[in-house]
């Protein structure tokens, strides 16, 4: 069967047209249901992620204030380093940028 005979003959019976589109239907509906699902997804996956973000950047200052209180009060470095879990180096560079 031709191209142009199929054509004539989807043309020519209703059924068949209505069958495609509901198919048709279907199909895009699924792929709308898809879509909005993936976009869910991804927002609660970026709304996870900037929250775990947001409270590790919390936990960082907070240390750094810490430690600059300990610097201020002329604790001993390892001994800063011991409370705040950051390094010597991390210390050193904020003793560094305390203002005097």
């Amino acid at each position: 069967m031709s191209i142009t005979e199929c054509l004539k003959e989807f043309l020519n019976n209703e059924e068949t047209r209505k069958d495609f589109a509901r198919e048709e239907w279907e199909a895009r509906k699924n792929q709308a249901i898809g879509e909005e699902r993936g976009i869910k997804i991804g927002e609660e996956r970026g709304e996870e992620r900037g929250i775990k973000i947001g409270e590790e950047r919390g936990e960082e200052r907070s240390l750094n204030t810490v430690a600059v209180n300990m610097l201020q009060a002329n604790k001993p470095i390892e001994e800063i380093t011991t409370f705040t879990g950051l390094n010597e180096e991390a210390v050193l560079n904020l003793k560094k940028n305390i203002k005097k």
